[in-house]
């Protein structure tokens, strides 16, 4: 059987992106989440998107809130520990937990997106 995870998503951005440096690695993440409209006005998902490197360092320099963007990219389930703290006794724990989010690959920069490299052509012409 043929490998395919492939998964292409056209949206809006529902806030500005995230963007770290990952402390272990020193590669560049950036995690958002878009809102994508079902086909014929039957409700809205809100992905959450992470890319990585060069891709993470675009997406921060060109994305906002309410950047509509084209995301290639793969679907990626992960496992982690979420902290917790109860609010009446402060009592910390860790609860397993799944994230499942969608790597981008390439980004396509499309309306309301940021580029500082046309805004400094216009100053120096």
């Amino acid at each position: 059987m043929a490998k395919a995870n492939h998964v292409f998503l056209l949206g809006s951005l529902c806030s500005d992106v995230d963007f770290r440096i990952l402390p272990k690695s020193g590669v560049s993440y950036a995690k958002y989440q878009m809102a994508i409209n079902r086909d014929k006005n039957k409700g809205t998902d809100y992905p959450w998107v992470c890319s990585f490197g060069k891709q993470a360092e675009s997406d921060v320099a060109h994305l906002r809130k309410s950047s509509q963007c084209l995301v290639r990219g793969r679907i990626q389930t992960r496992e982690f520990m979420q902290p917790l703290t109860c609010p009446s006794c402060s009592h910390e724990w860790e609860k397993p937990s799944v994230a499942t989010e969608v790597v981008a690959d390439n980004v396509e920069y499309l309306n309301n997106c940021h580029f500082p490299e046309k805004d400094s052509e216009t100053a120096s012409a």
